[in-house]
Formats: C-alpha cells, sequence, structure tokens
C-alpha cells in the first residue's frame, strides 16, 4: 500500500497472492507497475474466497503506467484505475498496456463498509480521465471486461473475450474513443448483451460478434489465426506502434484487430 501521492516509484518483478486485501493499493504520482503477477488476492490458499474485496490492483494519481502485468482470479476487479468517491484516489494520464487479465471475480463480500454483490470487471477506469488502454487481453471476467465512468480515454487494439456483461462499456453520457478492439463472446447476461456499449462515446473499427479464429482460446492463446477477419481491418494509431508481443505494427497492408498483429509468413499470431 502506497498513499503519500509523491513519487517516481517502481513496483516490478512482484508476485503478490492470496490472502485479504488489494493486490497493489494507493495514491501515487509518477509511478510504475511493470511485469508483476498478482493472483488469488482475497482468496484461500485452498481457492474458496475470504469474502473481503481483493482487487488485483487499486490504484490513483498522475502519469502512472500499467504494463505487462498478470491479474488472474482475484476476488473483484483485475486492474482498477482510481474512485472518486475516495479522498486522496485521483487519475489522470494513465497508459494501461500490454496486461493479462482473466477470471477475476467476488461472489459477494463487504468491502469499506459497503456490500460488494456478485462481479468483477477485468480494467475499470473509475473516475480516471487522459488515460490510454491499449494491447490488453482480458478474458473469462464475471462482469464488465474493460469500463470506463469518466469522459476523455481511448481504448485502443485491445482483446477482450467471454465476459459475463459487455466486453467494452461506457456510461452513457460519457465520451471515450473505442478503436480497433476485438471483442468476442461477451454479454452473455440478458441486461447487460452484446460486445459492445459505447453510452457517450465513439468507436470504429471494432470486430465484434464474429468468430475472430482464436489459436486456442481454452488453454488462454488469444493470437489469431490465418484467415481471421481481424487480420488487416484496422486502422493506424499512432499511439499503438506495436502489439502485446512488442511486434510492429502494422506487418500487413493495416492494422489488425486486437492485442495481437499477425506476423507475416506465419500460421499463428506473435
Amino acid at each position: 500500500t502506497c498513499n503519500d501521492g509523491g513519487g517516481p516509484m517502481v513496483l516490478r518483478n512482484l508476485e503478490i497472492h492470496h490472502g485479504t486485501g488489494m493486490g497493489i493499493q494507493g495514491g501515487v504520482d509518477d509511478l510504475l507497475i511493470e511485469n508483476n503477477y498478482i493472483h488469488h488476492r482475497g482468496r484461500k490458499p485452498d481457492g474458496t474466497p475470504w469474502g473481503t474485496a481483493g482487487y488485483g490492483m487499486y490504484v490513483g494519481g498522475r502519469r502512472i503506467i500499467i504494463r505487462g502485468n498478470r491479474a488472474e482470479h482475484n476476488s473483484g476487479n483485475g486492474i482498477r484505475c482510481c474512485n472518486p468517491q475516495n479522498a486522496g484516489y485521483w487519475g489522470y494520464d494513465f497508459v494501461v498496456e500490454n496486461n493479462t487479465v482473466r477470471d477475476n471475480w467476488i461472489p459477494e463480500a463487504w468491502f469499506n463498509g459497503q456490500y460488494v454483490p456478485f462481479g468483477g470487471d477485468g480494467i475499470v477506469l473509475w473516475g480516471t480521465t487522459g488515460t490510454i488502454v491499449r494491447n490488453n487481453v482480458v478474458s473469462g471476467q464475471h462482469d464488465f471486461g474493460i469500463r470506463l465512468l469518466k469522459s476523455g480515454n481511448k481504448v485502443y487494439n485491445n482483446t477482450v473475450t467471454g465476459a459475463i456483461n459487455q466486453g467494452i462499456y461506457i456510461y452513457d453520457g460519457e465520451s471515450s474513443l473505442v478503436t480497433n478492439n476485438l471483442l468476442y463472446g461477451n454479454g452473455s447476461n440478458p441486461e447487460y448483451s452484446g460486445d459492445l456499449h459505447l453510452g457517450g462515446g465513439s468507436g470504429s473499427h471494432n470486430l465484434t460478434g464474429v468468430d475472430p479464429r482464436f489459436v486456442n482460446p481454452t488453454a488462454g492463446d488469444f493470437r489469431l489465426q490465418a484467415g481471421s477477419p481481424a487480420l488487416d481491418a484496422g486502422v493506424s494509431l499512432p499511439e499503438v506502434p506495436t502489439d502485446f508481443e512488442e511486434v510492429s505494427r502494422p506487418q500487413g497492408s493495416a492494422y489488425d484487430l486486437g492485442a495481437y498483429e499477425y506476423r507475416s509468413g506465419s500460421a499463428l499470431r506473435g
């Protein structure tokens, strides 16, 4: 936990797992959170929940980079960026990139004196503005894949699949840009059905409702096979020069959709 608002600070190459509470929590400026493995927070060693929320990350501040982390099997959100209701949890100018977020969920718990029902977002920008979310792979979430409460953010080239609610959800009246994302198999909950809810935002070149031909989704391999409808279907984005594996974009005639860029001469993405 870090809450002094000062920086810079680096949290890198850590494994944080099991026990109660958040994996990483606090409000710090100029923070780099990189290449960490955060799992089973809010879970007992046998995998059952403690009955309290245990998000992978819960951070606020300015100029925070969250890169290359794995957040999985936590009790709540995988990556949560700030909370405007709590003093000290602000959020400006985040970069959330190249993270793997999967199967984070909480059956029911108490958090900060409030009851938290069943759910768990993959990545949630809860009051964060000026943020870019790019090249993330989000799967198997029990709420939304990526959720945005405030305006002024960019959501580019993410792969989101298997969320119970929509893959990407922007609140009505809030404006953010959603481009080049690959969304498939989300929205099994009839109340939040479908892959994408733009709210007050705008979006283009997003693949929804079409089988993208993942390599092996059961094994968590969301690279693309040759012939995928996501190949060369995007637009160029200077903010996304490389993919999840640092492969330069584009490899074909145009950007591919989602987190992975297909390599020329290979049957598989990456």
